[in-house]
């Protein structure tokens, strides 16, 4: 049976530390010998207010954090599931949805869910 290992971290608003700790988190998975990991929801862009200007800047896989699961699934030979990003839906640049991304130990994206229900609450 495949090992698993489903990852909590605690996101802020910086991007860079944001990915490093997660390395470090996925560094030591793999080690564990998991085959499977799976980040968070915004482990990435947390705590963001300018959800858009994210999303533009993961425009293609090559984006600061897109480039990075593909980069981490590659080093480690392991599938990743990206938690959430702020990602465009094809041909629409208006509002970014909250995407999941599933990488394979090459770095390739092979599956993306879009979230279709956000949690939006008047209080």
């Amino acid at each position: 049976m495949p090992k698993i290992a489903a990852l909590q971290l605690r996101s802020d608003g910086d991007l860079e530390a944001n990915l490093l700790r997660a390395a470090e988190l996925i560094q030591a998975a793999a080690a564990a010998g998991a085959q499977l990991v799976v980040l968070p929801e915004h482990f990435a862009y947390y705590n963001w207010k300018d959800l858009a200007r994210a999303a533009i800047q993961e425009r293609t896989t090559t984006g600061p954090a897109r480039g990075f699961l593909a980069d981490q699934a590659r080093a480690h030979a392991l599938w990743l599931v990206g938690g959430t990003l702020p990602l465009f839906k094809n041909g629409d640049d208006t509002k970014p949805c909250a995407a999941s991304l599933l990488i394979n130990p090459v770095g390739r994206e092979v599956a993306r869910y879009d979230k279709v229900h956000l949690f939006d609450a008047s209080i």
